[in-house]
């Protein structure tokens, strides 16, 4: 139960951090409207599950395999987290919108642009593997760790 806090607290310092994620959809919600804010979330929700898969997998191996390794691992984690945190609560940056007349674009596009916006950012990927490397114990299940991964998309 104590993971289960551990997950949220996480992922509630790291949802108040602005980052690419949050500027693709306040961008396509103030440009385009709710939908595409809202299919743009969507895609970035897939994107963190690509991160969930390769980490739950790996992590699991690495447990199996080398306990040391596990352990520098989390500390690793730990000490990006505790910088991630650092950040969020000293982040002063501004951001503005330019002036967006253009047409709608069409669905597919802004759920694959929120979803490569995520896919493809390593600040994500080091977020997950840190978050897991704290809460995923030698006898987690899959289905817990894959629950963590869905409650942080």
């Amino acid at each position: 139960m104590n993971e289960l806090f551990l997950v949220i607290a996480i992922t509630v310092l790291a949802v108040i951090s602005p980052g690419p994620d949050f500027a693709m959809v306040t961008r396509n919600s103030y440009a385009y409207g709710r939908r595409s804010g809202l299919l743009a979330a969507l895609g970035i929700a897939c994107g963190v599950q690509v991160h969930v898969f390769y980490t739950v997998f790996g992590v699991a191996l690495i447990i199996t395999q080398s306990p040391l390794l596990f352990w520098m691992m989390k500390l690793l984690g730990a000490g990006y987290l505790v910088y991630l945190g650092i950040k969020s609560f000293t982040n002063q940056s501004v951001l503005t919108f330019a002036d967006a007349n253009a047409s709608v674009p069409r669905a597919w596009k802004v759920f694959c642009s929120g979803f490569l916006t995520n896919a493809l950012n390593p600040k994500t990927m080091m977020f997950v593997v840190a978050a897991y490397s704290q809460v995923v114990e030698p006898g987690s299940s899959l289905t817990v760790n894959f629950a963590y991964g869905l409650f942080m998309s």
